[in-house]
C-alpha cells in the first residue's frame, strides 16, 4: 500500500509547484514586501528612502535576467519607487535620491531581459498618470460639491505664497543693511 501512495504524492508535488510557477508570474511574491518597500521608497525620506532604492536594486541584480523572465510581474512592483524618485514633477525627493532612484533605474534597465523594462516602465507610468488624473478629478469635483472648502484652500494656498513672496524679499533685503552700497555688491558679485 505504501508505492500507490508515494506515487500520488509524486503527482501532487509537480501539481502544487506548476500551480506555484503560475501565482509567481500574476503576481509578485510576498506582496506585502513589495508594497511596503514601495512606499518607503516612494514616500520615505532620509536613510529609509535611500535603503529601499538600494534594496530595490539589489533585488534586481540578484534576481537578474533569469529571475525576471520567471517572474515578470516583479518588475513593476520593483520600479515603481525608482520611477517615482527620478521624476522631477514629484517634490520633496532630495537631489541624492534622485541620482540613487536614477542609479536604480540603470541598473534595472540592464537586468531586464529585451522589452521587459520598456513594458513595466510604461506600466507605472500609467499608474502613476491614473493617479494623479483621480486626484484633479476628486479636486475639481470637491470644487463644485463643497466651493467653500475649496476657496478656504485657495485661501490658504494664496497666503502661503504671499508669506513666501515676502520671505524672499526679507532675504533680498537683508544684505542691503551692509556698509558698502549696492553698486560695489554687484561688482563684488
Amino acid at each position: 500500500g505504501g508505492d500507490n501512495d508515494s506515487g500520488r504524492g509524486g503527482a501532487t508535488t509537480i501539481a502544487t509547484a506548476t500551480a506555484a510557477a503560475a501565482a509567481i508570474d500574476e503576481k509578485p511574491p510576498l506582496p506585502w514586501l513589495f508594497r511596503r518597500m514601495s512606499k518607503v521608497g516612494a514616500g520615505g525620506v532620509g536613510a529609509a528612502r535611500a535603503a529601499a532604492l538600494q534594496w530595490t536594486a539589489n533585488v534586481a541584480t540578484q534576481l537578474g535576467t533569469d529571475g525576471f523572465t520567471r517572474a515578470p510581474a516583479i518588475a513593476a512592483a520593483l520600479l515603481l519607487p525608482a520611477v517615482l524618485c527620478a521624476d522631477v514633477a514629484v517634490k520633496g525627493v532630495a537631489e541624492e535620491h534622485r541620482v540613487l532612484a536614477a542609479e536604480t533605474l540603470e541598473i534595472m534597465r540592464s537586468v531586464l531581459p529585451g522589452e521587459a523594462f520598456a513594458r513595466a516602465y510604461a506600466a507605472v507610468q500609467r499608474r502613476v498618470a491614473g493617479r494623479r488624473e483621480a486626484r484633479r478629478r476628486a479636486k475639481a469635483l470637491e470644487a463644485v460639491t463643497d466651493p467653500e472648502r475649496a476657496a478656504r484652500a485657495k485661501i490658504v494656498k494664496a497666503g502661503k505664497r504671499t508669506a513666501a513672496r515676502k520671505r524672499k524679499v526679507q532675504e533680498y533685503r537683508t544684505g542691503k543693511g551692509s556698509s558698502m552700497s549696492s553698486k560695489k555688491r554687484a561688482r563684488e558679485v
